[in-house]
Parts: structure tokens; C-alpha cells; sequence
């Protein structure tokens, strides 16, 4: 009788453990999406309020060179990314929302220091959630646009916009300074050289648009599809 109560009492004990662990985490983890929310909202907000600001620089650019507006819509109708587009989930580098946001890209044709004049180039937002240590960036979020601007110079190398043409296979990158979160810099690649008829090197960097400072460097190849 006595093993029967103390079994009990076990039993009862571990499923009430057990009933309090999931709840505890049910309602964690409703808080921690809550908060999720609500940071993607403020990295959104603050994102939307740097498009509003004037970035010289970059309008310099489209005052002093001809180019194409590189935009696409996936990166900011949701709704219809993961409808009739197709996709799951958001863009990693340029919807509104995310951690370190390309704002725009643009493709300049006719630059003096690039092969056949191409340079893609944009501003970046490197939002609170790219944040690591204390006021500074993860330098994750550093590799991950030079990435995606190695990958669209490629899509562009043509000269044409042509996404998803291609993909890259190589990417080499150089973290060189800390980025501070809320900072606004500028993004650029050209291509370096062409190998045959699918594979394009490319390179590209991270700078401060006014002191030039650079703050990543990246070098990568891109491989076009077989036709």
C-alpha cells in the first residue's frame, strides 16, 4: 500500500512537472514570438524611416550614370511570394523586415572602371536584429550581402536583368570593420573577368558612401544555367 502511494505521488509529481514544462514553454514561446514580432516590426519601421532620409550619394549616382532599376517583386509583396509566386517564407536580404536590408539596387551601364561598364550598386540597413555584441553587427550579416550582390551582378552580367539565371559557387569574403547597427552604407560589384561561356568572377565591397572606408570586401564565382 505504501509503494502504491509513493507511486502515485511520483506519478502525479511527474505529470504535473510535465504539464508545467510545456505550458511554461507554450507560453515562453508565445512570448518570445510575440517579441520576435514586434523587434521585426521596429527593424521594419526604422528600415521604411532610412528610405525616407536622403541618401545623396546614391542619387548622385543615378544623376550621373545611366542604369536599370534592379527590383523585384517577391522581395516586398508577401503575399503574393508565398501565393501565386511560389515561395516560402520572406527574402532574406532585401524584405522590409529583414535583419540586414539591401533598401535598392540599381544597374549602372556605363561605368569608366568596369568591364563593359557594369556595376551594381545599393544601399544597405543593417537593422537592431543584425545585431551581435553590444552596438555592433554579427559579421554574418556582412558575408550574406556580399553574397547576394555577387549573385545579382551575375544574374546581370548580360547587361540584361535576368533572375535566376545562375548561381553562385564561390564566395571568399574579408571582414575588415565592425558595422555599428543603424548604419546605412553602400554596396557595390562589378565583374572582374569572364572564364568561357558560363562561369563570370565577380567582386565587390561594403563602404562608407562619404570616407570610402571600406568595411568588407568579397570576391566570388557565379555560374550561369546551361541554356
Amino acid at each position: 500500500f505504501i509503494f502504491n502511494y509513493f507511486l502515485i505521488l511520483s506519478q502525479s509529481y511527474y505529470f504535473y512537472n510535465i504539464n508545467y514544462f510545456y505550458s511554461s514553454n507554450s507560453s515562453n514561446t508565445s512570448l518570445f514570438n510575440k517579441k520576435q514580432r514586434n523587434l521585426c516590426k521596429m527593424s521594419s519601421e526604422l528600415s521604411n524611416k532610412t528610405e525616407l532620409q536622403s541618401l545623396k550619394w546614391f542619387e548622385n549616382l543615378k544623376d550621373s550614370y545611366k542604369y536599370k532599376q534592379v527590383k523585384m517583386r517577391e522581395w516586398n509583396d508577401l503575399e503574393w511570394r508565398n501565393g501565386e509566386g511560389g515561395f516560402s517564407g520572406r527574402d532574406f536580404c532585401h524584405s522590409p523586415d529583414a535583419s540586414v536590408r539591401i533598401i535598392d539596387y540599381i544597374l549602372i551601364e556605363n561605368h569608366d572602371s568596369c568591364i563593359n561598364g557594369l556595376k551594381l550598386v545599393g544601399p544597405v540597413y543593417f537593422s537592431p536584429n543584425a545585431e551581435s555584441h553590444r552596438g555592433l553587427c554579427h559579421g554574418g550579416s556582412m558575408c550574406a550581402i556580399i553574397d547576394d550582390v555577387l549573385g545579382w551582378m551575375g544574374f546581370c552580367s548580360s547587361g540584361e536583368i535576368l533572375p535566376w539565371s545562375g548561381y553562385t559557387v564561390q564566395v571568399n569574403t574579408s571582414l575588415r570593420k565592425s558595422v555599428e547597427v543603424g548604419s546605412i552604407l553602400q554596396l557595390e560589384a562589378w565583374i572582374d573577368r569572364f572564364e568561357g561561356n558560363r562561369k563570370v568572377w565577380i567582386k565587390g565591397l561594403l563602404k562608407n558612401s562619404e570616407t570610402n572606408e571600406i568595411y568588407c570586401q568579397g570576391d566570388g564565382l557565379f555560374l550561369k544555367s546551361l541554356a
